[in-house]
Protein backbone atom coordinates (compact mmCIF):
# COMPACT_ATOMS: atom_id res chain seq x y z
CA UNK A 1 0.00 0.00 0.00
CA UNK A 2 1.44 3.44 -1.01
CA UNK A 3 1.29 5.86 1.67
CA UNK A 4 2.11 9.46 1.27
CA UNK A 5 4.69 9.96 4.24
CA UNK A 6 6.29 12.95 2.47
CA UNK A 7 2.74 15.43 2.67
CA UNK A 8 1.89 14.30 6.26
CA UNK A 9 0.89 16.44 9.00
CA UNK A 10 3.79 14.66 11.12
CA UNK A 11 6.60 15.38 7.73
CA UNK A 12 5.32 19.18 8.18
CA UNK A 13 6.16 19.22 12.08
CA UNK A 14 9.93 17.32 11.56
CA UNK A 15 10.25 19.95 8.91
CA UNK A 16 9.73 22.84 11.05
CA UNK A 17 11.85 21.31 13.91
CA UNK A 18 14.77 19.98 11.76
CA UNK A 19 15.49 23.43 10.20
CA UNK A 20 16.70 24.54 13.92
CA UNK A 21 19.18 22.00 13.56
CA UNK A 22 22.47 23.68 14.81
CA UNK A 23 25.64 21.59 14.43
CA UNK A 24 27.07 23.52 17.71
CA UNK A 25 24.38 22.77 19.78
CA UNK A 26 23.64 20.18 22.41
CA UNK A 27 19.55 20.15 21.56
CA UNK A 28 19.19 16.99 19.38
CA UNK A 29 15.28 16.83 18.78
CA UNK A 30 16.18 18.45 15.53
CA UNK A 31 18.82 16.05 14.27
CA UNK A 32 15.91 13.00 15.50
CA UNK A 33 13.75 14.99 13.42
CA UNK A 34 15.84 15.41 10.58
CA UNK A 35 16.46 11.37 10.88
CA UNK A 36 12.96 10.59 11.08
CA UNK A 37 12.19 13.13 8.18
CA UNK A 38 14.39 11.13 5.86
CA UNK A 39 13.34 7.47 6.96
CA UNK A 40 9.73 8.59 5.67
CA UNK A 41 11.46 9.56 2.32
CA UNK A 42 13.01 6.32 2.34
CA UNK A 43 10.42 4.54 2.88
CA UNK A 44 8.40 6.62 -0.35
CA UNK A 45 11.17 6.40 -2.44
CA UNK A 46 11.72 2.55 -1.70
CA UNK A 47 8.08 1.82 -3.09
CA UNK A 48 8.05 4.04 -5.76
CA UNK A 49 11.92 2.06 -6.95
CA UNK A 50 11.01 -1.16 -5.99
CA UNK A 51 7.13 -1.83 -5.55
CA UNK A 52 7.32 -2.18 -1.71
CA UNK A 53 8.76 -1.31 1.71
CA UNK A 54 10.52 -3.78 3.26
CA UNK A 55 11.50 -4.12 6.82
CA UNK A 56 14.80 -3.10 6.31
CA UNK A 57 13.33 -0.03 5.06
CA UNK A 58 11.41 0.32 8.27
CA UNK A 59 14.61 -0.12 10.39
CA UNK A 60 16.41 1.98 8.83
CA UNK A 61 18.66 4.57 10.62
CA UNK A 62 17.00 3.64 13.57
CA UNK A 63 19.86 3.15 15.30
CA UNK A 64 20.69 6.68 14.79
CA UNK A 65 17.28 7.51 16.60
CA UNK A 66 18.36 5.61 19.45
CA UNK A 67 21.50 7.00 19.75
CA UNK A 68 20.35 10.82 19.61
CA UNK A 69 18.94 10.08 23.58
CA UNK A 70 22.18 9.17 24.61
CA UNK A 71 23.90 12.47 25.66
CA UNK A 72 26.96 11.21 26.24
CA UNK A 73 27.51 10.55 22.48
CA UNK A 74 28.64 13.57 20.04
CA UNK A 75 26.53 13.77 17.13
CA UNK A 76 30.33 12.79 14.91
CA UNK A 77 30.37 9.79 17.01
CA UNK A 78 26.95 8.92 16.18
CA UNK A 79 27.31 9.56 12.45
CA UNK A 80 30.96 7.69 12.26
CA UNK A 81 29.73 4.50 14.27
CA UNK A 82 26.23 4.23 12.25
CA UNK A 83 28.59 4.84 8.67
CA UNK A 84 30.45 1.48 10.18
CA UNK A 85 27.61 -1.02 10.94
CA UNK A 86 24.79 -0.38 8.93
CA UNK A 87 24.93 -1.90 5.75
CA UNK A 88 23.31 0.33 3.34
CA UNK A 89 26.55 2.20 3.87
CA UNK A 90 29.64 1.68 2.03
CA UNK A 91 31.74 1.87 4.54
CA UNK A 92 30.38 -1.39 5.92
CA UNK A 93 32.03 -4.39 4.44
CA UNK A 94 28.70 -5.44 2.12
CA UNK A 95 28.83 -8.67 0.52
CA UNK A 96 25.01 -8.91 -0.74
CA UNK A 97 23.80 -6.73 -3.79
CA UNK A 98 20.34 -6.40 -1.55
CA UNK A 99 23.07 -3.75 0.27
CA UNK A 100 23.79 -1.94 -2.84
CA UNK A 101 20.02 -1.76 -3.14
CA UNK A 102 19.43 0.03 0.04
CA UNK A 103 22.80 2.20 -0.39
CA UNK A 104 20.85 3.33 -3.72
CA UNK A 105 17.58 4.48 -2.05
CA UNK A 106 19.61 5.99 0.64
CA UNK A 107 21.18 8.43 -1.95
CA UNK A 108 18.33 8.45 -3.88
CA UNK A 109 16.05 9.49 -1.35
CA UNK A 110 18.38 12.31 0.50
CA UNK A 111 17.10 14.90 -2.27
CA UNK A 112 13.49 14.71 -1.16
CA UNK A 113 14.10 15.85 2.28
CA UNK A 114 18.23 16.91 2.76
CA UNK A 115 18.62 20.41 1.66
CA UNK A 116 22.41 19.62 1.58
CA UNK A 117 22.13 17.11 -0.19
CA UNK A 118 20.24 18.37 -3.79
CA UNK A 119 22.07 14.74 -5.87
CA UNK A 120 20.37 11.94 -6.87
CA UNK A 121 21.90 8.49 -6.19
CA UNK A 122 24.05 8.80 -9.73
CA UNK A 123 25.03 12.31 -9.09
CA UNK A 124 26.08 11.30 -5.69
CA UNK A 125 28.07 8.25 -6.89
CA UNK A 126 30.43 10.38 -9.06
CA UNK A 127 30.45 13.34 -6.72
CA UNK A 128 31.36 11.43 -3.42
CA UNK A 129 31.80 8.37 -3.78
CA UNK A 130 34.14 6.97 -6.65
CA UNK A 131 35.80 4.79 -5.29
CA UNK A 132 32.50 2.84 -5.48
CA UNK A 133 32.03 3.38 -8.95
CA UNK A 134 32.86 -0.59 -10.18
CA UNK A 135 30.15 -1.71 -7.37
CA UNK A 136 27.68 0.85 -7.96
CA UNK A 137 27.18 1.73 -11.66
CA UNK A 138 25.62 -1.63 -12.44
CA UNK A 139 23.08 -0.85 -10.14
CA UNK A 140 22.42 2.67 -11.01
CA UNK A 141 21.83 1.38 -14.68
CA UNK A 142 19.29 -1.47 -13.25
CA UNK A 143 17.21 0.65 -11.22
CA UNK A 144 17.22 3.56 -13.17
CA UNK A 145 19.20 3.56 -16.40
CA UNK A 146 18.11 7.35 -17.44
CA UNK A 147 19.68 8.79 -15.01
CA UNK A 148 22.71 7.40 -15.68
CA UNK A 149 23.97 9.96 -18.28
CA UNK A 150 27.61 12.10 -19.35
CA UNK A 151 25.86 14.87 -17.61
CA UNK A 152 25.84 15.21 -13.91
CA UNK A 153 24.40 17.91 -11.70
CA UNK A 154 26.02 20.61 -10.15
CA UNK A 155 25.97 21.45 -6.31
CA UNK A 156 25.39 24.37 -5.20
CA UNK A 157 28.07 27.33 -4.35
CA UNK A 158 27.76 26.91 -0.67
CA UNK A 159 28.62 23.02 -1.19
CA UNK A 160 31.25 23.66 -3.88
CA UNK A 161 33.06 26.32 -1.24
CA UNK A 162 32.56 23.17 1.43
CA UNK A 163 34.09 20.61 -0.28
CA UNK A 164 37.82 20.51 -1.25
CA UNK A 165 37.12 17.20 -3.38
CA UNK A 166 34.65 19.07 -5.27
CA UNK A 167 34.05 17.58 -8.38
CA UNK A 168 36.89 15.21 -9.74
CA UNK A 169 39.26 17.58 -7.95
CA UNK A 170 38.67 20.03 -11.19
CA UNK A 171 38.05 23.67 -11.07
CA UNK A 172 34.35 24.47 -12.88
CA UNK A 173 36.01 26.37 -15.67
CA UNK A 174 38.96 24.19 -16.71
CA UNK A 175 38.39 22.78 -20.17
CA UNK A 176 40.94 20.57 -20.57
CA UNK A 177 40.42 17.79 -23.22
CA UNK A 178 42.13 13.99 -22.78
CA UNK A 179 43.53 11.81 -25.13
CA UNK A 180 41.20 8.39 -24.22
CA UNK A 181 43.73 6.48 -26.46
CA UNK A 182 46.32 7.06 -24.31
CA UNK A 183 44.00 4.53 -21.33
CA UNK A 184 45.44 1.13 -21.35
CA UNK A 185 42.41 -1.82 -21.73
CA UNK A 186 42.83 -2.54 -17.63
CA UNK A 187 42.18 0.57 -17.09
CA UNK A 188 39.21 -1.13 -15.09
CA UNK A 189 41.39 -3.20 -12.78
CA UNK A 190 42.65 0.34 -11.21
CA UNK A 191 41.85 1.43 -8.19
CA UNK A 192 39.38 4.88 -8.45
CA UNK A 193 40.25 7.09 -5.70
CA UNK A 194 37.82 9.85 -4.53
CA UNK A 195 40.04 12.43 -6.16
CA UNK A 196 39.86 10.42 -9.52
CA UNK A 197 39.76 13.03 -11.91
CA UNK A 198 36.98 13.60 -14.21
CA UNK A 199 37.61 12.46 -17.67
CA UNK A 200 39.40 8.78 -16.10
CA UNK A 201 35.77 8.61 -14.13
CA UNK A 202 34.35 9.02 -17.46
CA UNK A 203 36.01 6.49 -19.16
CA UNK A 204 35.28 4.02 -16.26
CA UNK A 205 32.22 4.46 -16.60
CA UNK A 206 31.94 4.22 -20.11
CA UNK A 207 33.86 1.22 -19.91
CA UNK A 208 31.89 -0.55 -17.49
CA UNK A 209 28.68 0.18 -19.24
CA UNK A 210 30.52 -1.22 -22.92
CA UNK A 211 31.33 -4.37 -20.67
CA UNK A 212 27.78 -5.07 -19.43
CA UNK A 213 26.32 -4.13 -22.57
CA UNK A 214 28.95 -6.79 -24.56
CA UNK A 215 28.33 -9.59 -21.73
CA UNK A 216 24.27 -9.32 -22.16
CA UNK A 217 25.02 -9.57 -26.01
CA UNK A 218 26.79 -12.53 -25.66
CA UNK A 219 24.32 -13.94 -23.05
CA UNK A 220 21.33 -13.12 -25.38
CA UNK A 221 23.21 -14.81 -28.11
CA UNK A 222 23.67 -18.16 -25.99
CA UNK A 223 20.20 -18.25 -24.79
CA UNK A 224 18.99 -17.68 -28.68
CA UNK A 225 21.31 -20.61 -29.75
CA UNK A 226 19.58 -22.69 -27.01
CA UNK A 227 22.86 -23.04 -25.36
CA UNK A 228 21.13 -21.90 -21.60
CA UNK A 229 18.54 -20.03 -20.12
CA UNK A 230 18.26 -16.53 -18.15
CA UNK A 231 17.10 -18.67 -15.36
CA UNK A 232 20.09 -20.89 -15.91
CA UNK A 233 22.57 -17.33 -16.23
CA UNK A 234 21.01 -15.65 -12.87
CA UNK A 235 21.44 -19.16 -11.15
CA UNK A 236 24.74 -19.02 -11.64
CA UNK A 237 25.56 -15.55 -10.22
CA UNK A 238 27.89 -15.78 -7.15
CA UNK A 239 25.78 -14.97 -3.70
CA UNK A 240 28.77 -12.46 -2.91
CA UNK A 241 28.56 -9.43 -4.47
CA UNK A 242 32.57 -8.94 -4.49
CA UNK A 243 32.94 -12.18 -6.86
CA UNK A 244 30.56 -11.04 -9.13
CA UNK A 245 31.14 -9.47 -12.44
CA UNK A 246 29.47 -6.06 -14.03
CA UNK A 247 27.16 -7.80 -15.85
CA UNK A 248 26.12 -10.16 -13.19
CA UNK A 249 25.98 -7.12 -11.00
CA UNK A 250 23.33 -5.50 -13.06
CA UNK A 251 21.65 -8.62 -13.67
CA UNK A 252 21.20 -9.55 -10.10
CA UNK A 253 19.56 -6.28 -8.95
CA UNK A 254 17.01 -6.43 -11.85
CA UNK A 255 16.45 -9.73 -10.64
CA UNK A 256 15.67 -8.17 -6.84
CA UNK A 257 13.62 -5.71 -8.58
CA UNK A 258 11.63 -7.63 -10.87
CA UNK A 259 10.43 -10.12 -7.59
CA UNK A 260 9.75 -7.26 -5.60
CA UNK A 261 7.89 -5.90 -8.38
CA UNK A 262 5.90 -8.97 -9.70
CA UNK A 263 7.92 -8.78 -12.80
CA UNK A 264 9.95 -10.43 -15.44
CA UNK A 265 13.21 -9.32 -16.82
CA UNK A 266 13.22 -8.08 -20.29
CA UNK A 267 16.63 -9.31 -21.49
CA UNK A 268 16.37 -7.94 -25.15
CA UNK A 269 15.21 -4.27 -24.02
CA UNK A 270 18.53 -4.74 -21.62
CA UNK A 271 20.62 -5.01 -24.93
CA UNK A 272 18.60 -2.19 -27.04
CA UNK A 273 18.91 0.44 -24.21
CA UNK A 274 22.15 -0.11 -22.98
CA UNK A 275 23.62 -0.33 -26.83
CA UNK A 276 21.96 2.93 -27.17
CA UNK A 277 23.24 4.65 -23.78
CA UNK A 278 26.99 2.73 -24.67
CA UNK A 279 27.34 5.26 -27.79
CA UNK A 280 25.88 7.86 -26.49
CA UNK A 281 28.69 7.82 -23.74
CA UNK A 282 31.28 7.21 -26.68
CA UNK A 283 29.76 10.23 -28.51
CA UNK A 284 29.95 12.38 -25.45
CA UNK A 285 33.66 11.69 -24.31
CA UNK A 286 35.61 12.98 -23.10
CA UNK A 287 34.73 13.89 -20.21
CA UNK A 288 31.62 14.29 -17.88
CA UNK A 289 29.86 17.44 -18.87
CA UNK A 290 28.21 19.56 -15.84
CA UNK A 291 25.01 20.68 -15.55
CA UNK A 292 24.48 23.96 -13.68
CA UNK A 293 20.26 24.17 -13.91
CA UNK A 294 18.75 21.62 -11.68
CA UNK A 295 16.59 19.32 -12.54
CA UNK A 296 13.43 17.87 -9.96
CA UNK A 297 13.66 14.23 -9.32
CA UNK A 298 11.01 12.28 -10.41
CA UNK A 299 8.63 10.83 -7.83
CA UNK A 300 5.36 9.83 -6.80
CA UNK A 301 3.68 7.84 -4.12
CA UNK A 302 0.44 6.29 -5.64
CA UNK A 303 2.91 4.65 -8.45
CA UNK A 304 5.95 2.76 -8.98
CA UNK A 305 8.53 3.98 -11.41
CA UNK A 306 8.42 2.13 -14.69
CA UNK A 307 11.27 0.51 -15.22
CA UNK A 308 12.62 -0.19 -19.08
CA UNK A 309 14.28 -3.39 -18.59
CA UNK A 310 11.28 -4.94 -16.66
CA UNK A 311 8.18 -6.30 -18.45
CA UNK A 312 4.70 -7.68 -16.79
Amino acid sequence: MAIHFLNSSLTRVLKQVSDKWNPNGPWRLPSEAYTMEHKLAFLEREHYLTGRTTAAGWLHDCDKLVMYLLPWMKEKQIQNWHRKHQPHHVDYPQSRVEQLLQTYIDWDCAVLTKPDKPLDAYATLLHFYRGKLPLMLPVCLAVNPDAVQPEIADLDKARQKGFDAYLFGEKMSEDTCYDLHKYSSELLQETLTQNTKNDVAYIHTQRLISSITNELNKISAEITAGNTSLESVLQQIPQDLNQMKPVQLFLKTLELLAKSRNQKIDLAKCCEILRDKNLHFLQMAPKFRIETVKHGILHNYRTVMPNPFLKD
